[in-house]
C-alpha cells in the first residue's frame, strides 16, 4: 500500500511538472510563432505594395509570371537557408517520406493556386510549359539540395525543426493570403456558407484516413524507443522541449492535409466565381484602403487573435490524444526509474 500510495502520488506530481514545464514551453513556442507570424506579415505587406506596382505598370501575364519566379526563388532559398542552419536529427528514410508527402501537398496546392489564374489569362499551351518548368526546376532544386547535404553529412539531422519551419511558413502564408482577400471582400454570411461547407465535406472518412496516416508512421513502439533513447541522452527538458516540436509539426502537417483535402473538395465552379468576384473587387482604391488598415492594425493583439484563431483549427481529439500518450509513456518512466532507485536504497541499507 506504501509503495502503491507513493507511485500514486508521484505520478501526480511528475504529471503536475511536466504540466508547468510543458506550458512554459509551449508559451515560449507560441512567442517565436506569434514573431514568425509577425515578420510574414511584414513580408506580405511589402509583397502587396510591390504587387500594387506591378499590376500599375505591367500586365496580369507577366504579374503571373514574376509571382512564379518568386515563388520558386523564394522557396529555394528558405529551403536552403533553413537546411544549412539546422542540420542534425532523423532517420533518411522518415525524411523521404515526409518530403515526399510535403512536396506532394504543396505541389497540388501551388499547381491549383497558379493554375487557374494562368488558365484565365494565358492560353493552355503557356499552361503546360510553365508548370513542367515550374516542377521540373522546385522538384530537381530540392531532390539536389537534400541529396548533398545528406550524402556530405550521412548522419541522423535535427530535420524536423527544418520541416517545422519550412512548413510554419508557408501554411500561415497560404493561410493569410487567403483568409485576409477572402474575410474582406466577401460578406459575413458567404462566409459561414463556406464554412458549413468546408464542415460538411470533412466527413469521417477524411478524418479516417488521416487517423490510419498518422498511426501508420507512428506507431506506439517507435515512440517508446524514441522516448527511452532521449530520455537515456538527453535531460527531460530537452525531451519535452522536442516533444512540444513534435507535436507543433503533427498539428501543422495535420492543418496542410486538411487545407489539402478542403481545396481538392472544393469544385472548379465554385474557385472560378471567387476568382471572378476577387477580379472584380480588385481595384488599386482598395489594395491601398487595405494596406492602411492592415499597416495600422498590425499589432501584437491582431497577431494573437490570429493565432488563437489558427490553433482552434487544430484537432482537438489529435492534441489530447497525444498529451495522453506522452504523460503515459513520461509517468511510466518516472515510475520505473523510482522504483530503481528505491531498489536500489532497500538493497544499500538492508530494508526489510
Amino acid at each position: 500500500m506504501v509503495l502503491v500510495t507513493c507511485i500514486t502520488f508521484l505520478s501526480i506530481v511528475v504529471v503536475i511538472i511536466v504540466l508547468v514545464k510543458f506550458i512554459t514551453l509551449l508559451s515560449i513556442a507560441v512567442v517565436l510563432m506569434v514573431l514568425v507570424t509577425f515578420i510574414t506579415f511584414l513580408s506580405i505587406a511589402v509583397v502587396i505594395m510591390v504587387l500594387v506596382t506591378c499590376i500599375t505598370f505591367l500586365n496580369i501575364a507577366v504579374v503571373i509570371m514574376v509571382l512564379v519566379i518568386f515563388i520558386t526563388l523564394l522557396s529555394i532559398a528558405v529551403v536552403l537557408m533553413v537546411l544549412v542552419t539546422f542540420i542534425t536529427f532523423l532517420s533518411i528514410a522518415v525524411i523521404t517520406i515526409v518530403l515526399v508527402t510535403l512536396i506532394t501537398f504543396l505541389s497540388v496546392a501551388v499547381v491549383i493556386i497558379v493554375l487557374v489564374p494562368l488558365i484565365t489569362f494565358l492560353s493552355v499551351a503557356v499552361v503546360i510549359i510553365v508548370l513542367v518548368t515550374f516542377i521540373t526546376l522546385l522538384s530537381i532544386a530540392v531532390v539536389i539540395i537534400v541529396l548533398v547535404i545528406f550524402i556530405t553529412f550521412h548522419s541522423i539531422a535535427v530535420v524536423m525543426m527544418v520541416l517545422v519551419t519550412f512548413i510554419t511558413f508557408l501554411s500561415i502564408a497560404v493561410v493569410i493570403i487567403v483568409l485576409v482577400p477572402f474575410i474582406t471582400f466577401f460578406s459575413i454570411a458567404v462566409v459561414i456558407m463556406v464554412l458549413v461547407t468546408f464542415i460538411t465535406f470533412l466527413s469521417i472518412a477524411v478524418i479516417t484516413i488521416v487517423l490510419v496516416t498518422l498511426i501508420t508512421f507512428l506507431s506506439i513502439a517507435v515512440v517508446i524507443i524514441v522516448l527511452v533513447i532521449l530520455i537515456t541522452f538527453l535531460s527531460i527538458d530537452v525531451v519535452i522541449m522536442l516533444l512540444v516540436t513534435f507535436i507543433t509539426f503533427l498539428s501543422i502537417a495535420v492543418v496542410i492535409i486538411v487545407l489539402v483535402t478542403c481545396i481538392t473538395f472544393l469544385s472548379t465552379a465554385v474557385v472560378i466565381i471567387v476568382l471572378v468576384t476577387f477580379i472584380t473587387f480588385l481595384n488599386i482604391a482598395v489594395v491601398i484602403i487595405v494596406l492602411v488598415i492592415f499597416i495600422t492594425f498590425l499589432s501584437i493583439a491582431v497577431v494573437i487573435m490570429l493565432l488563437v484563431t489558427f490553433i482552434n483549427f487544430l484537432s482537438i481529439a489529435v492534441v489530447i490524444m497525444v498529451l495522453v500518450t506522452f504523460i503515459d509513456l513520461l509517468s511510466i518512466a518516472v515510475v520505473i526509474s523510482v522504483l530503481a532507485k528505491c531498489i536500489t536504497s532497500r538493497h544499500m541499507y538492508h530494508l526489510p
